[in-house]
């Protein structure tokens, strides 16, 4: 394909061999195949095995999580699938809260450095109740107390995908997750991290805001972002059978924005002038900065790629993106 001429270091798993899926496949079913170009890793649940691919047959150093701690689409099932993920409270202990409200987690399993980090913060969430309408709330409400889940969820979904457009909705995550953002950079910013993979919703974010802080030009990075996109007829399939688990329509096809990347930088630009500007806003210093792009452009093993693949993220509102993406030295030297 001619796109591969522009960076070579990038592999989508669509140009991914047979022989490295099957390999993929032999490993526990927590590295699962949702189809054929798509990997997605529950690094919360893997197994050493699975682990060791990673790191030996991969490469892979890190891994940063934009799940979060926990799977934010099942947080009405978290107490009783998920019971470490809450603790009890020290002023009343036969209640029990979030064991990391802060949506972010880092721990170390093996040899993988693992940062868990959801985009998906209290406070933006709290945003995001407010935004429906009295109407669609009492809506919701009336279906919660008879128990009937799907059509609760059918509801909020309609709400959020009518009331919340997709650049709305990626300024409110630059403006009320500052805190998750810079625990994305100043896991980046660490000694010896790459390579690292990154994956989860809103990953297409992410790497608008690391090219830009590359200086690498917007055409570039549109570039990047829409190799993707020729993939997403491949996407109803696999994201239908978590909505039918979830009671919700299946889709036919989605509405992918071609012009994501212009779009975010311009709001970037007019809000906070220039991701360099936005990023030390966010309390990120100088040196960290200069560390995260110090990571991604030293000299790298030949092997190393960046590999990049999308899905739609499975449940409520219509633009989350979901993304795997392997950032790489080698990958970043590409573009200078």
């Amino acid at each position: 394909m001619d796109e591969k001429i522009f960076n070579s270091s990038l592999l989508n798993f669509r140009d991914v061999t047979s022989a490295r899926l099957l390999e993929a496949q032999q490993l526990s079913p927590r590295v699962t195949i949702a189809i054929s170009w798509l990997l997605i890793i529950r690094s919360d649940e893997a197994s050493q095995v699975d682990r060791k691919y990673l790191r030996e047959s991969l490469g892979i150093t890190s891994l940063i999580k934009l799940w979060g701690p926990y799977d934010v689409t099942r947080l009405l099932q978290l107490r009783a699938d998920r019971p470490e993920s809450f603790v009890r409270r020290k002023d009343d202990a036969s209640q029990y809260q979030e064991q990391y409200p802060d949506k972010i987690r880092s721990f170390q399993v093996l040899d993988l450095n693992i940062h868990e980090i959801s985009l998906y913060s209290s406070t933006y969430r709290a945003n995001l109740s407010n935004s429906l309408s009295r109407k669609d709330k009492a809506r919701g409400s009336g279906w919660f107390l008879v128990g009937q889940m799907n059509n609760l969820k059918a509801v909020c979904e309609s709400a959020f995908e009518r009331e919340t457009g997709w650049l709305k909705n990626i300024a409110d995550f630059l403006a009320l997750s500052k805190p998750q953002i810079k625990a994305v950079f100043e896991a980046l910013a660490q000694e010896e991290v790459c390579p690292v993979l990154i994956y989860g919703p809103h990953t297409s974010l992410i790497l608008c805001l690391l090219l830009s802080l590359q200086g690498v030009a917007e055409d570039k990075i549109s570039r990047e972002y829409l190799l993707t996109e020729q993939n997403s007829d491949a996407l109803p399939k696999y994201d239908n059978a978590y909505r039918k688990e979830f009671g919700l329509a299946a889709k036919t096809s989605y509405d992918h924005p071609q012009s994501f990347v212009p779009d975010v930088l311009d709001h970037i630009n007019a809000e906070y002038r220039g991701v360099h500007v936005y990023l030390s806003s966010i309390g990120l210093t100088n040196n960290q900065l200069e560390s995260v792009k110090k990571n991604l452009q030293e000299p790298a093993n030949s092997n190393e790629k960046l590999v990049d693949v999308e899905e739609q993220y499975r449940f409520g509102e219509k633009y989350c993106r979901t993304s795997a993406l392997v950032y790489t030295r080698a990958s970043f030297s590409r573009y200078f």
